[in-house]
């Protein structure tokens, strides 16, 4: 539920409440002579959270924001060797936010912000190594943008500071850390609408909750991630043709140095992870994407979208072992996906694609531990109708329309072709 309103002084309000539960069941693994999957999971997540925004005068703007959010997920699995026959395990977690931010507009092409974070957040499970921990992090962050009509110049620092207790036990260490950002886009050519851009930003990721404590044995020795990350691209958009009402294109080629990379690898369950520091990552990637509009006749509209990824990511961490220079598991080199969609009148049709290469998912790039490509595509259908204040959306949909055998995850064979149907209600 969302409430939202506006006040004589300019002020800004928004209010919402959000629920969301789900229960399913996991895949098991491809085994022999094993048909029988027992695990379940139950998530449960409800958050409330207000934002107020209010113009103090003519240049600066003030905008606070605050959050609470409740989390849990119950996992079980029933199989005869453990004692009673099931496991089950729970997990709890709730998280409270407040965010203040300051704008400063000093003129019409340059501008100032102050945003500060305080988050606190427990954690709670009925696991035997239950340490009850908690999380205090500060986060602020101040930024400065020029912007004119061909030239855009953006800076920031954010300095992190995260404080982790236990109440059995120890904890993992504090942290603090500053971040910086700059980035620059630009329009050279007056007439012709391509914009090149680049961008240097440093991330400090520390492990979550999930990643230190979802397991028997905390991994408590878990190193926070710190990425530096190199972009430059550039993008070109066109409207107006009669047949083209849009071609747009964008494409970006970077480097990222991470140290400390936190790696999940699935082990003998999906919701069993185990969760690993590559001590340093690094990524050379190319990014592309295409978007056209195509207009033929005066009621059929084709939209055609491709993007396409190229990603090296080798582990560097020592030169001296065998996983040196090796890509990381479960990384492709190749991924592509795309969509056409026809819009008439009197019905929508859209086609996907998605493909992924070949990855290995071992640390050792053989040959043995290499998983094949694939590709999945799917169909759809959708009709628009309105009757006086109802307006209805009608979908039908058929995924993985070969009905292809692939795998995401080793062991775990994914869904063949299946159907699904919907109906959206607008009153």
């Amino acid at each position: 539920s969302n409430l939202t309103g506006t006040f004589e002084n300019n002020g800004r309000l928004a209010f919402k409440m959000y629920y969301y539960g789900s229960e399913r069941g996991l895949p098991g693994a491809a085994i022999y002579y094993m048909d029988y999957s027992g695990e379940r999971l139950k998530d449960r997540n409800a958050f409330a959270q207000v934002r107020y925004e209010q113009p103090l005068n003519e240049k600066i703007d003030f905008m606070a924001h605050a959050k609470v959010n409740f989390s849990t997920i119950d996992y079980t699995d029933v199989q005869n060797f453990y004692p009673g026959g099931e496991k089950e395990s729970h997990y709890e977690q709730r998280e409270y936010y407040l965010n203040t931010t300051v704008l400063y507009q000093l003129s019409r092409h340059l501008s100032f912000s102050w945003a500060n974070d305080g988050i606190a957040g427990n954690f709670r499970s009925n696991l035997p190594n239950n340490v009850f921990p908690s999380r205090i992090a500060w986060l602020s962050a101040l930024s400065g943008q020029y912007e004119a009509a061909i030239f855009t110049l953006t800076a920031k620092l954010l300095y992190t500071a995260i404080d982790d207790r236990a109440k059995i036990g120890n904890a993992p260490a504090d942290y603090s850390h500053f971040s910086p950002y700059l980035s620059f886009s630009v329009h050279p050519l007056k007439n012709i609408p391509l914009r090149l851009r680049g961008f240097y930003k440093n991330s400090f990721r520390m492990p979550t909750f999930g990643d230190l404590y979802y397991s028997i044995r905390p991994t408590l020795n878990l190193k926070p991630e710190n990425a530096h990350q190199y972009n430059a691209g550039l993008t070109f958009a066109a409207s107006g043709n009669r047949l083209f009402s849009l071609i747009s294109f964008s494409g970006d080629l970077y480097r990222y140095r991470i140290e400390n990379k936190i790696v999940a690898i699935p082990k003998s369950s999906l919701f069993s992870q185990s969760i690993q520091n590559y001590g340093k990552v690094e990524t050379t990637g190319v990014d592309m994407s295409l978007k056209i509009h195509l207009q033929t006749g005066k009621r059929l509209l084709w939209k055609i979208n491709g993007t396409y990824t190229y990603q090296k990511v080798l582990d560097k961490t020592d030169p001296n072992t065998g996983i040196y220079n090796q890509q990381i598991p479960y990384t492709p080199c190749h991924t592509a996906s795309g969509y056409i969609r026809l819009e008439t009148p009197w019905i929508n049709f859209n086609y996907t694609l998605l493909y992924s290469g070949k990855r290995y998912y071992e640390r050792v790039n053989r040959r043995e531990f290499q998983m094949n490509a694939f590709t999945e595509q799917g169909i759809a259908l959708t009709k628009n109708m309105r009757r006086k204040n109802v307006s209805y959306i009608l979908k039908a949909e058929c995924a993985n329309l070969f009905n292809v055998p692939y795998e995401v995850v080793r062991s775990y064979p994914m869904p063949g072709r299946s159907f699904r149907f919907g109906i959206n209600l607008n009153y």
